[in-house]
């Protein structure tokens, strides 16, 4: 019955998305957000990641990163939570020093929902947290990509929802073509739905 209920739960969805995303302008860029702590940012000291005062930041996702900022197709932003202004500087720091500090960057108060500080229609965010991605997908037009990070996912949530991911399992060229993919889909239905 719960799958059942799943499966209901996601095509409701979609119509939903199918039928909403008319409010979207055409030739609006699709924008690509990205999650700090427990993606760019690891939550742990790990083998895959480097410590850089306060922040370990996760190689495999700062070459990603690196790699969707070349493409021009789409907007890239970071998007996180943050507690004070001190973090935020903390934050802006490290971007800086790991050399994507000119991607742009939108700031949440903790415990607020991500999608309410966007003001993009359709976008995509890649986050760790299936609590933020569930909320995210609420709203039509935004699109939810789980980051793996080697931690997170041992209760299978997402993966019982059938939501898409990536993992660094994944090659970096795999997880990027995935993404960009996403929001080619995306970009199409905006184009193709818009008035």
């Amino acid at each position: 019955m719960f799958y059942f209920k799943v499966i209901l739960v996601t095509v409701v969805l979609s119509v939903i998305l199918a039928l909403d995303i008319y409010r979207i302008k055409k030739g609006n860029k699709v924008c690509i957000y990205i999650d700090l702590d427990g993606v760019l940012f690891s939550p742990v000291i790990n083998p895959f990641v480097v410590r850089t005062e306060p922040w370990n930041v996760d190689f495999y996702m700062l070459s990603l990163v690196r790699k969707l900022r070349e493409t021009t197709r789409y907007k890239i932003c970071f998007l996180c939570s943050a507690f004070d202004e001190h973090s935020v500087r903390e934050i802006r720091d490290v971007l800086r020093k790991t050399g994507v500090g000119d991607i742009s960057k939108i700031f949440v108060p903790y415990g607020y929902n991500k999608a309410d500080f966007i003001n993009n229609e359709a976008a995509i965010l890649i986050d760790d947290s299936t609590y933020e991605l569930f909320h995210w997908q609420k709203r039509p037009g935004l699109v939810g990509i789980k980051y793996y990070n080697g931690f997170n996912g041992t209760h299978g949530n997402w993966a019982r929802l059938n939501g898409l991911s990536i993992s660094r399992d994944m090659s970096i060229d795999d997880a990027f073509n995935f993404i960009v993919n996403r929001a080619g889909e995306l970009q199409n239905m905006v184009n193709s739905y818009t008035m």
